[in-house]
């Protein structure tokens, strides 16, 4: 019996004594020992006998319950450790150390830098697009790397922590991107997702949603109030992506950014490689993807015509050394254009069922329809068959949306459009989509192969070096892979093919450079493709306009959006409003005098510089938030103000040219006077290389640092500087071209919870 169980009985017995003591005298039953004869004790000893019984019969039972089956684990969400299996850890950390550090899980890895921005001890570095730990013995256990991690399940996990991880607090949305506010609608990076192509993506799908919403709840154009059917606040990837689709799907609608369009990777760094991960990730989005296989000869070549064909390769070929001329250039973008469109057509017949049972019962009313469609070519064709045809397109649209792939549905509408846009009377249009098909059909086969020799290349390649013992540690998985993939395609044969399989040294390493393509592309050619794409649709976007606040109406189911543009205010109103405003949020300003002051240049300057043109010529602003291109300043007297990663690494940059972890000083001719105002000290998260590297400026005299130092005052060739503490102790009275002001901005979080959306 339990403790608790026999002091229940001694305190009843003890009850009985002191009733029998305190009753009295007369009463019936005082002569006998606790009130009770002797029968009445055998009677509760016996009852508490069989209780007792009771008790020790079920608690046996539980335990045995508990050894068959162990409780389910309580996991606490709020904790999110996550525990990495014993197969995991085998493959990603064999020989890991038993303290805190980070292990990267590499299929599960999209390159994003989130976890890599977030250590502040340079443990993790981006290889090969993805997050390698590259010193793991610095790992101080911040586990900031495994909290601004945005996949699931997490790529970047800290082992042999005991910290408690808390949550990665973003914005609370629906599977339809819908936040806690009905109508609100939140996408791209701010939803908690650094991704170009993720954006992009959510910005078409989005807008797809909101139409068949409209569209099935109120077909007569919404409430009078409403100007618009989507505000889009955002002029990035994701929103642009969104007007463009908004625009194809005659959405009325009004974009909205607060700086230019695609700012933030007009930012760049010139000729920046920007990735588009993952690769696995299908490309939806409303907006073109650049690179991919038009840059491939073989592609190239397909959507030539016939006597231009052979030619492809040597047109490539003279774009890479920049010596094409208008003639070849324009052969090279009526295909990459013909190429577009052909995916875009490609779109609509790809299957919308994973399971082949499916599938094939789908196929079998997507045959039929075409069928009624080949009707439409034939010599005795009549208007009848060709307005079959045109059906048929649509009849193939509606099995998409009822598959409930909105994404299909939508491209396979604009194959009907395109076919009415040409003439319903004739069968052009399905010829042309016909021909598309089999065009890409050639071209995807000869891409394929060269796919696949290129694989067997690597692998021969990967398997000389494994019989020698040369095989690095970086290409064991990769030759895994390759091996696996080869077994399952060869079988047995696997060596002999890989062997015969090899190419020329120089069409390998051409057709790697395309492979890379694939991943993303140059700044220049992302702006370009994009810039064109939204100028070929009529797209719009008011720039320079920003958004204060997004409030539901009172008497209706719109939106009143409020902006600020050149300093008036202006109100729209919309039915539906999406979100896509990132995460830099809006830079803070000095706020001290001449902050809005303007530099005369001379002609010639870049336009990259953000170059103003006015009356007097051409100027831009003195004050600067970011540092796009350090090349573009040389000679220069710079101030540079702030304590973070970005303000060091700009003051090092302005100075000096990277190489890894190296830095080589520029020479006399171009090197800026550059000063370093800190208001107190460098910051905590301050990554140990950019700490390094600023001491090694400081100390070679190509940097000059104020600490617990502010500016007072701008003025056209100088800047006052004060103490921080105190301003009207000046420090000094410096000669400047330009200042950059590096010090944050102001994160959208207040702007977000003003609206109403929850974080976390």
């Amino acid at each position: 019996m339990k403790k608790s169980q026999i002091l229940i009985i001694v305190a009843l017995v003890i009850l009985l004594l002191a009733l029998n003591w305190m009753t009295r005298n007369d009463f019936a039953g005082k002569e006998y020992f606790g009130g009770l004869p002797w029968y009445g004790w055998a009677g509760i000893s016996l009852f508490l006998i069989v209780i007792g019984a009771a008790f020790a019969i079920r608690d046996a039972a539980r335990a045995r319950k508990l050894l068959e089956e162990p409780p389910p684990v309580h996991v606490d969400e709020a904790d999110q450790r996550i525990y990495l299996s014993k197969e995991l850890l085998e493959k990603y950390d064999p020989d890991g150390p038993n303290y805190p550090h980070p292990v990267i899980v590499a299929e599960r890895c999209i390159g994003c830098h989130a976890c890599v921005d977030a250590c502040p001890h340079d443990v993790l570095a981006i290889v090969n697009g993805i997050s390698t730990p590259i010193a793991r013995d610095q790992c101080m256990e911040d586990t900031s790397c495994q909290v601004e991690c945005p996949v699931n399940p997490k790529a970047c996990i800290v082992v042999n922590t005991t910290k408690k991880i808390m949550p990665r607090k973003v914005p609370r949305r629906d599977a339809s991107f819908m936040t806690d506010v009905p109508g609100v609608y939140i996408i791209g990076d701010v939803s908690g997702t650094p991704l170009i192509k993720n954006a992009a993506n959510e910005g078409a799908a989005v807008v797809i949603h909101i139409a068949h919403e409209l569209h099935a709840s109120n077909g007569n154009g919404g409430p009078p109030q409403a100007q618009y059917d989507v505000a889009i606040i955002g002029a990035g990837p994701a929103g642009l992506s969104g007007a463009v689709m908004a625009k194809r799907l005659g959405l009325r609608f009004i974009g909205i950014e607060q700086d230019t369009v695609m700012s933030t990777i007009v930012k760049y760094p010139k000729g920046k490689y920007v990735f588009l991960k993952p690769e696995t990730m299908e490309w939806t989005g409303g907006i073109r993807l650049p690179g991919l296989e038009e840059y491939v000869e073989e592609m190239i070549e397909e959507m030539m015509d016939e006597p231009q064909r052979a030619q492809a390769a040597a047109l490539l070929a003279a774009e890479r050394a920049g010596t094409l001329d208008d003639t070849g250039r324009q052969l090279l973008v009526n295909a990459r254009d013909r190429y577009q469109a052909y995916l875009e057509i490609e779109a609509g017949f790809e299957s919308p069922f994973p399971d082949a049972k499916k599938f094939a019962e789908w196929q079998l009313d997507v045959s039929a329809l075409n069928e009624r469609a080949a009707r439409a070519k034939a010599p005795n064709a009549t208007d009848d068959d060709r307005r079959a045809a045109l059906a048929a397109l649509l009849e193939r649209a509606r099995l998409f949306r009822d598959a409930g792939k909105p994404g299909l549905f939508t491209f396979a509408m604009w194959d009907y459009a395109r076919a009415l846009k040409l003439d319903p009377t004739n069968a052009e249009a399905l010829e042309a989509i016909e021909d598309g098909a089999r065009r890409l059909a050639r071209a995807r086969e000869k891409f394929e192969a060269l796919l696949d020799a290129e694989d067997k290349s690597a692998l021969s390649e990967l398997l000389q070096k494994e019989r020698e013992n040369t095989i690095k540690e970086t290409e064991v998985g990769q030759l895994d892979r390759l091996r696996k993939a080869a077994a399952q395609r060869y079988g047995e044969r696997m060596e002999a093919e890989v062997e015969s399989g090899k190419m020329p040294a120089e069409r390998y390493e051409a057709l790697q450079d395309a492979r890379h393509k694939v991943a993303g592309d140059q700044r220049e050619v992302l702006l370009n493709t994009w810039f064109k794409n939204m100028a070929e649709n009529g797209v719009a976007i008011n720039e320079n306009e920003s958004c204060k606040a997004v409030k539901k109406a009172t008497d209706g189911d719109y939106f009143n959006v409020e902006t600020v543009k050149a300093g008036e205010k202006v109100n729209y109103t919309a039915r539906r409003v999406i979100l896509a405003i990132g995460t830099a949020g809006t830079p803070m300003k000095l706020k001290v005098p001449g902050e809005a002051l303007k530099v005369k240049l001379p002609d010639g300057t870049e336009e990259d510089r953000q170059v103003q043109v006015t009356r007097d010529g051409k100027v831009e602003d003195k004050v600067k938030y970011k540092l796009n291109d350090p090349e573009a300043y040389k000679s220069k007297k710079i101030i540079v103000v702030g304590a973070g990663n970005s303000a060091i690494e700009g003051a090092v940059d302005l100075v000096a040219r990277r190489s890894g972890d190296q830095i080589e000083f520029r020479p006399p001719e171009e090197t800026n006077e550059v000063t370093l105002l800190v208001r107190s000290d460098l910051k905590n998260d301050l990554k140990f290389g950019n700490k390094i590297q600023i001491y090694d400026c400081i100390d070679a005299g190509k940097i000059k640092v104020y600490f617990g130092a502010a500016i007072k005052e701008i003025r056209d060739d100088e800047v006052v500087v004060v103490n921080a503490r105190n301003p009207d102790d000046v420090k000094a009275t410096i000669k400047n071209d330009y200042v950059f002001a590096m010090i944050g901005g102001d994160k959208p979080t207040k702007f977000l919870e003003a609206i109403g959306i929850k974080i976390g």
